[in-house]
């Protein structure tokens, strides 16, 4: 009777662990779809000045990758073995697969495009810290960006 309790209390909490990870996963969803993307034109109709925050690409690319995480921790507590399945159908491999190309893809973009600001275009950021993500060419049209209370 001790071990089946031990057992019980086992299984309930690595049930409870894993639903805390996939309502952590679902939460950095929610937040990466909320973030405020108020401006992501890369080039404004001025041509002085430009958005761009590779962090928030980064949560948006990761959103399918978290997905796919969700699916396969909710697999796992339904199953006896608490594990994900081994096996999955052909589609299950091709999602999976498509999640980690796209994250990686849109990781190594952004990091090149952030190297083709800093080495071959005139751009710079701001030096206002709540303008960090606003690449100008004059450093007097920072003081004309209107961030739409965003920062």
């Amino acid at each position: 009777m001790k071990s089946y309790c031990i057992n019980l209390l086992k299984q309930i909490g690595l049930r409870l662990v894993i639903m805390a990870v996939a309502v952590l996963m679902g939460a950095l969803i929610v937040l990466a779809v909320n973030l405020p993307f108020h401006n992501m034109i890369f080039i404004t109709k001025s041509h002085e000045y430009f958005w761009f925050d590779g962090r928030r690409i980064a949560c948006l690319s990761a959103v399918p990758l978290l997905t796919y995480c969700i699916v396969m921790s909710f697999f796992a507590i339904f199953s006896k073995t608490h594990r994900s399945p081994k096996k999955l159908d052909i589609f299950g491999d091709i999602f999976a697969i498509s999640c980690m190309v796209l994250f990686t893809l849109l990781n190594i973009a952004t990091l090149f495009f952030y190297f083709y600001i800093m080495l071959f275009s005139p751009f710079k950021p701001c030096e206002i810290p709540e303008l960090k993500n606003y690449y100008v060419i004059n450093d007097k049209v920072c003081s004309k960006i209107d961030t739409h209370g965003f920062y």
